[in-house]
């Protein structure tokens, strides 16, 4: 019985290790001080090939649009619109989102969305979000994931 109990055990474990979750989108994130009180915050993205993540921009009734938020903080003054994309962007008519074809405008390889705000004064504090962006490739699409971020300002 303990013979069976232990390979039952075995093959489960083997099952879940192999079942892990993709994750074809690499994040690093950091701020560059642009002055006394201004910064960029850059949230880097790497994707794995052969997938590609959708811009914020992509045409409505397409896949979901990656969307930056940060997190309210008093001492930070956070202009209104989107982030700035750094990086090649492919635009493309995609019949998977609709007939006739939605546009859709997506990065491979790499992307940086980079966001400028102010400190109010001379204060040392962080600025915390979320990016939620959406990855697919020739094949299928993963569902919509958030990555949180938290970035000490130097």
């Amino acid at each position: 019985m303990q013979k069976i109990l232990s390979t039952l055990a075995f093959c489960f474990l083997t099952i879940v290790v192999s079942a892990q979750i993709e994750n074809p989108v690499h994040w690093t994130f950091s701020a560059k001080k642009i002055n006394a009180n201004t910064y960029d915050v850059v949230l880097s993205a790497t994707i794995d090939k052969p997938w590609h993540m959708y811009s914020q921009f992509t045409g409505k009734g397409g896949p979901i649009p990656t969307t930056v938020v940060i997190k309210a903080n008093p001492l930070l003054q956070v202009p209104s619109g989107k982030a700035t994309e750094l990086g090649t962007a492919e635009k493309t008519l995609d019949a998977n989102f609709g007939n006739p074809p939605v546009p859709v405008v997506y990065f491979s390889n790499e992307v940086q969305f980079v966001k400028r705000i102010t400190v109010k004064g001379n204060v040392k504090t962080n600025v915390a979000g979320t990016i939620e962006f959406m990855v697919c490739n020739d094949n299928k699409c993963l569902p919509p994931t958030k990555q949180s971020f938290d970035i000490k300002l130097p």
